[in-house]
């Protein structure tokens, strides 16, 4: 399994695990797990604690995604409106004027002139 899978699989059996903890109709009262014993209540508070982990990660990662994509659509726009806002300052104060800093805009650096080589 890849990481991924094996993550959601993992957060799927806590909730499994935890479902039928609740559900059961006889409960036993201790759990001998690996040599630690656990009350009943306490196996549903730590299986309950670290499904709630997985499944907040899992939410933020969600919407960490849907962030990102709603960055990514305003992007290209965005790119435009700054050229578009540089242009604008730069011929509003002169593309040397010190003010188009001020106005958060790079200075236009002036361009070297080269000669034509006569042939």
């Amino acid at each position: 399994m890849k990481g991924s899978t094996l993550v959601l699989e993992t957060e799927r059996q806590l909730a499994d695990i935890l479902t039928g903890l609740l559900n059961d109709k006889e409960p036993k009262e201790i759990y001998h797990v690996q040599g630690v014993v656990y009350t009943r209540d306490e196996l549903i508070e730590l299986i309950r604690e670290r499904h709630n982990k997985y499944a907040r990660v899992r939410l933020g990662k969600l919407r960490l995604d849907t962030w990102i994509s709603e960055r990514d659509a305003i992007h290209a726009p965005t790119r435009k409106l700054l050229s578009n806002l540089r242009t604008t300052f730069h011929v509003e104060y002169g593309p040397t004027n010190p003010k188009v800093v001020e106005m958060g805009v790079s200075m236009e650096k002036k361009r070297k002139k080269y000669r034509r080589r006569k042939e």
